[in-house]
């Protein structure tokens, strides 16, 4: 009877776990379903790499799984933040001969840019002759990644520490697919996830070409709507460049100089060609980084290697009509950029006002003090009118 009693304890508490274990697992099945079928993937198709961009973890994870599939054609690569995603892959492979890959990721950071280098170099299946660094200005803002906490970051972290790594990301899958509250979010949200669903092509690259149909329609309307006021309000955006003497956000300069050292010397190493370009960006934006620091960096850069440079004062930042927000320029703006880069003509090196120049250590001053010229003549018209003229082209 005891032996019975005994039997029965053990066959409950065994009931009981298998039911728990088994309203987990269906509590993660469903979680996972609605991912996949309340249409936050639907239509992606990561083999071929369509990828949706709306979750910054499901693209990263979604890159890095198609990029570490075996005989993919790609010998190039571009690294770099959201603003990386103007350039189109497919120009880039039509003018060298190349095949690119665009591996842009929103807010990636020099950490992020080293990590995903050494990732590639150990786990690619293929020779890689070329990587583009697209710098953006952000990158002076922020020494650690935000992604250090989510799994795919996780997932490339597996080339120093395999085991802990491992870990983490069951950990992170475990508390992704036992969350009510992300099954209740994807169940509220899934007719707004369809509409903002934003797949990107399979080279990786991302496309505005949606937004150029609407910017054409009235460019004065467009650039209102999304470009002026990206960065704050314009006329406040104006007032702290010209008033604002701080050296706001600029804390990742020295971190950022040693890891371009080593990913320049990780190329070196290999015989890869590293082309480092800084990005464009609207007008409005440049409050965030007129400093001497910010001036400093710049020298302290192309002290380490030569830097093709579209940022500044000059007649496509300063043109609202070439940017679909604030901070990301348009694909014709990349295509001009790539068309620049690799012209069979002599590289520019002396004309200061021209959108695209290579900056060296023999010009890097001149081109500094040109840019402060331009920023003082901004300066006087700024406090004669309280406003600036901008281009329109």
């Amino acid at each position: 009877m005891e032996e019975n009693k005994k039997l029965s304890a053990k066959t409950f508490a065994f009931l009981v776990y298998s039911s728990f274990i088994s309203a987990l697992l269906f509590l993660m099945f469903c979680i996972f379903c609605a991912n996949k079928y309340w249409a936050r993937y639907e239509n992606q198709n990561i083999n071929e790499g369509i990828i949706d961009i709306k979750s910054n973890q499901n693209s990263f994870q979604g890159k890095i799984s198609y990029i570490t599939q075996k005989n993919l054609p790609y010998n190039a690569f571009v690294f770099g933040g959201s603003k990386a995603g103007g350039l189109s892959a497919k120009e880039l492979s039509d003018k060298t001969g190349l095949c690119f890959y665009n591996f842009w990721q929103s807010s990636f950071c020099f950490s992020d840019y080293e990590l995903l280098l050494d990732y590639l170099l150990k786990n690619y299946d293929g020779e890689i002759k070329e990587i583009i660094l697209h710098l953006s200005s952000h990158t002076v803002e922020r020494i650690q990644s935000q992604y250090k906490d989510i799994m795919p970051y996780e997932i490339l972290k597996m080339i120093y520490n395999p085991f802990v790594a491992k870990v983490k990301v069951i950990k992170q899958v475990f508390r992704k697919y036992t969350n009510i509250n992300e099954f209740y979010s994807l169940y509220t949200t899934r007719n707004q996830i369809i509409e903002d669903r934003y797949l990107t092509l399979s080279d990786g690259s991302r496309s505005f070409r949606d937004q150029e149909a609407e910017w054409q329609k009235d460019k004065d309307v467009y650039a209102k709507k999304y470009v002026y006021d990206g960065w704050g309000k314009f006329d406040d955006c104006l007032k702290s460049l010209f008033t604002n003497t701080s050296d706001g956000t600029v804390i990742a300069c020295a971190h950022n100089i040693e890891t371009l050292k080593r990913i320049k010397q990780k190329c070196d190493d290999r015989g890869i060609k590293l082309t480092v370009m800084i990005g464009p960006t609207f007008f409005s934006e440049l409050y965030k980084y007129a400093s001497s620091k910010y001036v400093q960096y710049l020298k302290d850069v192309v002290s380490v290697c030569e830097v093709w440079n579209f940022s500044g004062i000059n007649e496509v930042d300063m043109n609202p009509y070439n940017f679909c927000d604030a901070g990301h320029y348009f694909d014709f703006i990349g295509d001009r950029m790539i068309n620049t880069v690799y012209a069979k003509s002599i590289p520019n090196t002396t004309d200061m006002d021209a959108f695209g120049i290579l900056l060296t250590a023999e010009n890097i001053d001149l081109y500094t003090e040109s840019q402060m010229e331009k920023w003082q003549e901004l300066k006087k018209e700024y406090e004669n009118f309280g406003t600036i003229s901008l281009v329109f082209s």
